[in-house]
């Protein structure tokens, strides 16, 4: 076991900049010669919508709607992640998850079952107004006012009671940063708060 290994947990609103600041702590850890590995839900989920299964077949109307996908499958993406893809020792990013309390709980066994002391959560604090400025400049596909409304409901009711679960859990140490910043700042702000904590 790496005494020093550390899994961090992005959470946030959608366009908060989850990803981007994940990738940049990746880099960060691998410049220091620390193993990460980047774990995006939402890119695999984007990835299983190009099969044309069942599954994925719902699991891209549901993305068409804007909803939130049930926790069995991003639990269960999770799981196969890391039981096919994780290597002994290296650290974890994880982005996207946890949309729920229930997901929140299954990460944390997720990360106890790998021998994980040091978990991190740095959730990323934007206005949901912030939020739909920015995606509305982004130009995807999911990206209207109806969809907006969509995830800004299904965050309040569900995501925060997970931010609420971290923020209160003794084994994990939560870490908020203003997200309405330049990417550079809130970069270094998560980089000085998670190398000192």
């Amino acid at each position: 076991m790496n005494k020093d290994q550390i899994a961090i947990i992005f959470i946030g609103r959608s366009g908060s900049g989850k990803g981007t600041q994940a990738k940049l702590v990746k880099e960060f850890l691998e410049n220091e010669n620390r193993s990460a590995m980047y774990i995006g839900t939402g890119n695999h989920f984007r990835e299983m919508m190009k099969e044309t299964d069942h599954t994925a077949l719902l699991v891209k109307k549901i993305y068409d709607e804007g909803g939130r996908h049930p926790d069995f499958l991003a639990i269960t993406m999770l799981g196969n992640i890391f039981r096919f893809d994780y290597k002994e020792g290296q650290n974890v990013l994880i982005d996207g998850a946890a949309r729920s309390l229930h997901e929140a709980n299954v990460i944390l066994e997720i990360l106890n079952f790998y021998e994980f002391k040091k978990i991190k959560v740095v959730n990323i604090d934007v206005s949901h107004e912030w939020c739909v400025d920015k995606l509305s400049k982004r130009g995807r596909s999911d990206d209207n006012a109806e969809i907006f409304k969509i995830k800004h409901t299904w965050f309040e009711n569900d995501v925060k009671p997970a931010i609420e679960y971290f923020k209160n859990n003794k084994y994990v140490d939560f870490i908020e940063v203003n997200g309405e910043r330049t990417i550079e700042e809130i970069s270094k702000d998560i980089i000085s708060k998670i190398t000192n904590g």
